[in-house]
């Protein structure tokens, strides 16, 4: 069961929901990196570098995936 639009999930007592909001990917990205190091999966050092990397791509790449979401990208005959 899930949380949509900060309403707590169906057959949840309110005393065990958790409810995150992660309205961007650079918020859920850092929470994602945060939590893989505090459960000892990885180092922060890693995540720092993980998440310059993730902006890095994202940088490169958004302005395609972004034209075909505003319908501008070429489409391939």
């Amino acid at each position: 069961m899930q949380a949509m639009e900060g309403k707590p999930a169906e057959g949840l007592p309110e005393s065990k929901e958790v409810v995150l909001m992660l309205p961007t990917f650079t918020g859920t990205a850092e929470m994602a990196g945060i939590s893989r190091v505090m459960g000892g999966y990885h180092i922060q050092a890693d995540n720092v570098e993980g998440l310059k990397l993730g902006r890095s791509v994202a940088t490169f790449s958004w302005p395609k995936y972004r034209a075909y979401f505003d319908g501008t990208a070429a489409v391939p005959k």
